[in-house]
């Protein structure tokens, strides 16, 4: 909030729904109002319309790029004099020239920016200007990007991501969900996507490729998973190689379908199916060795939606 108790505004210009989903329920914990866009028009007539005082700016967003959003600002009476902090899957020095020229108050790697970095980073921008500290914020900015093992990101390093649930449901139905391709259309994938095909193969050795789709207002941007199993045992555990794939299964650059350029391929994946009674079952996945606590956030919130799908489609196969 501002000394007059009134809270910032910040828009959030990220094509990618779930990490713009946990940018704002951050930053909304930390008091400030929030607005999301998923595209470039969406956000330059989002950003007049609020004039917030701050703008978290993806460079490639659809249909306007993040630097031209950028320019628009600068060359308006309305946007001259916000606040922008670059949040890019580019290295600064891979990003359009002239960023700093136009005035943005930083830039961060998503790779290299935990959440606790990214409050600090928008608190030390947002910081009353009557309060005495005085803040270097281009020195915080770049310490994001080139130090991700620095005081401030001691917390980034590979780290599992650990989700249990309980359903209503026998081990045999839950199973199912995992294994049955038409099953698994039916819930797969976070809120505002779906999935398209699921090619599954589900055996040692077994190759499935799961299809993973945006809705249209999130860009509609469709991306393939392939799990090559590893361990295969009936009701109790699956477990499987995951690398983002083409639609045919063959591994690909992450930075090829704009994912950071570390996204982990050949990560570990484990789920296991514990039967608590005939009708619940205890469901535990494991995903291993996330590079970054932003990663592995992301991936709980995307998982944790996609499992509360699941629960809806057991309740209505399984009454």
């Amino acid at each position: 909030m501002d000394q007059f108790g009134k809270s910032s505004k910040v828009v959030i210009v990220e094509d990618n729904a779930n990490l713009a989903e946990i940018y704002r329920l951050r930053l909304e914990l930390l008091g400030y109002s929030c607005f999301t866009a998923y595209d470039g028009l969406e956000a330059l007539a989002l950003i007049e319309h609020e004039l917030p005082d701050l703008v978290l700016l993806d460079l490639m967003v659809p249909k306007v790029a993040g630097d031209q959003i950028l320019a628009t600002m600068r060359a308006s009476d309305w946007g001259k004099n916000i606040k922008v902090l670059v949040i890019s899957n580019l290295n600064e020095a891979d990003a359009p020239a002239g960023l700093r020229e136009q005035g943005i108050d930083g830039y961060a790697v998503k790779a290299n920016l935990s959440n606790d970095q990214l409050d600090q980073l928008v608190d030390n921008i947002l910081k009353p200007a009557y309060q005495e500290e005085n803040i270097d914020l281009e020195t915080q900015a770049l310490e994001v990007v080139h130090s991700p093992h620095s005081e401030a990101g001691l917390q980034d390093v590979p780290k599992d991501l650990i989700v249990t649930r309980v359903f209503d449901a026998p081990a045999a139905a839950v199973w199912r969900a995992w294994s049955d391709g038409d099953v698994l259309q039916q819930w797969w994938g976070p809120d505002n996507f779906s999935c398209p095909s699921a090619a599954m193969n589900v055996y040692p050795g077994g190759l499935s490729v799961v299809a993973m789709q945006a809705s249209a207002a999130c860009g509609g941007h469709l991306s393939y998973g392939g799990w090559a199993y590893t361990d295969v045992i009936p009701e109790q555990k699956l477990a499987f190689i995951h690398n983002l794939t083409n639609a045919a299964g063959q591994k690909i650059d992450p930075a090829s379908i704009a994912m950071p350029i570390d996204f982990p391929q050949g990560q570990r994946h484990e789920i296991t199916f514990k039967s608590l009674s005939a009708t619940q079952t205890q469901l535990t996945v494991v995903e291993h060795n996330w590079p970054t606590v932003a990663m592995l956030e992301m991936s709980k919130v995307g998982l944790e939606q996609s499992l509360t799908k699941l629960a809806a489609v057991l309740a209505t196969t399984t009454d």
